[in-house]
């Protein structure tokens, strides 16, 4: 493999995971990407639950496939977020998290990221679908998580819009 090549995917590699030139448009762009895959995987979820869509096996494939994506995304947020920890904000403080609301954001983004895939393999390591619904009507522990995860999406909404009112 000539060098250039070589070099080429290595800096695409490096940059795929978005280490390095975090700024605001790709940390809004990605905490965009966080939320749009949550409401999808939110839906997946739903449609499951409600019957909107045969199951054919459990777990679900498309669900599964929903947390691969997930995994991948929290793994990029984890950049983005070293990168806040570089540029010298505390994101274990909330008082931080609101004099920097795009690392407040990011922060919701992850803690949904992993409430969602704990909610997940919850799902998959129950008998079936109906386990699952089960557990969610009744208040079991898919409903906290399920409720979480939802919460955590809203910190997120209100951290998005503490960045757009800071401009």
């Amino acid at each position: 493999m000539p060098a250039a090549v070589a070099g080429l995917l290595l800096a695409t590699v490096a940059t795929a995971h978005g280490e390095g030139d975090w700024n605001d448009f790709k940390v809004d762009n990605k905490n965009e990407a966080v939320a749009q895959q949550l409401a999808h995987t939110r839906k997946i979820i739903s449609d499951i639950v409600l019957a909107r869509r045969p199951v054919t096996e459990w777990p679900d494939l498309e669900l599964m496939r929903a947390r691969d994506r997930l995994a991948h995304l929290a793994e990029e947020v984890d950049a983005m977020l070293d990168h806040f920890r570089e540029d010298g904000i505390t994101i274990q403080f909330t008082d931080s998290l609101h004099e920097h609301p795009r690392a407040g954001q990011s922060v919701a983004a992850r803690h949904a990221l992993e409430t969602c895939i704990d909610l997940i393999d919850h799902m998959a390591a129950l008998d079936g679908v109906e386990a699952f619904a089960d557990e969610l009507h009744e208040g079991g522990p898919a409903a906290y998580l399920f409720d979480l995860m939802d919460a955590y999406v809203d910190n997120m909404a209100l951290y998005g819009r503490l960045v757009h009112h800071a401009h």
